[in-house]
């Protein structure tokens, strides 16, 4: 069989591809260059004696893909949703989701793994996130409203916090752990003075919430008096009151 290409006659593409080098050969490369006044076939025969092989490239970055969590705690991800933690959503949040072997990997920007789920090869499904994820994830909000409740439970308290453990993704427990036992001992407003000192001065870490707490308490002055009851003996004297004069005799002042 044989086919018409604009006025060329071929039967395979191989015949086509021969006939297009075949043409080249003649016509384009083989022709003396207008401007150059050289051959091309020529120059670069000349060329290829300069040219080097490309390096292999192992492996090539690939920018994260990142997804935006919704106010219902949820990824969209390929016509799926995946649930993240409660509390995960901001206004604007991003995350990253990596797919690795049959698992999909929500993390946050610093590496931390936020939720793992197996992959929905259907399609409108809501993975929910499993028991055993679930349960720690409830210990730890759990451990944040505790935390939150010592400091006041006020927004102050709640978005302090949160820095923190923006600051400290890995050690939260940590984190909000010191601050439950930084707490015992110290009134609602010792606490809330401190408080409000970390948050004023930017300080957001557990040990200098502690160590700020400490620092109020050792400034306040102490109080030092007699303690105890007169003796029965001496429980019905009276002090008579001096007049002025006689304290100013002593001095001089009468001079």
């Amino acid at each position: 069989m044989h086919f018409i290409l604009q006025s060329s006659e071929f039967s395979t593409i191989d015949n086509l591809n021969n006939q297009a080098l075949e043409w080249l050969d003649r016509t384009g490369n083989g022709l003396i260059h207008n401007t150059t006044k050289l051959i091309p076939k020529i120059v670069f025969k000349e060329e290829q004696k300069y040219l080097t092989a490309v390096p292999s490239i192992e492996k090539q970055y690939c920018k994260p893909a990142t997804y935006l969590v919704r106010k219902d705690n949820v990824v969209s991800y390929r016509s799926n949703r995946y649930a993240v933690p409660k509390g995960t959503y901001a206004p604007g949040k991003y995350v990253i989701v990596e797919e690795k072997d049959d698992n999909l990997i929500i993390s946050d920007f610093n590496g931390e793994l936020i939720v793992k789920h197996n992959i929905c090869r259907e399609r409108g499904k809501l993975i929910t996130i499993s028991h055993s994820e679930r349960e720690r994830n409830t210990k730890l909000e759990l451990m944040f409203n505790q935390a939150h409740e010592l400091l006041g439970g006020n927004t102050d308290a709640n978005d302090y916090l949160k820095r923190i453990a923006e600051i400290f993704p890995r050690y939260q427990r940590d984190q909000l752990g010191l601050i439950k036992k930084a707490c015992v001992g110290f009134s609602n407003a010792e606490i809330q003075k401190a408080l409000n000192y970390c948050i004023e001065k930017e300080i957001y870490s557990a040990n200098e919430f502690r160590d700020t707490l400490l620092y109020f308490r050792s400034e306040q002055p102490k109080i030092t008096g007699f303690k105890g009851e007169l003796p029965l003996e001496y429980a019905s004297v009276k002090i008579p009151a001096r007049e002025i004069k006689c304290y100013a005799s002593i001095y001089g002042g009468n001079k």
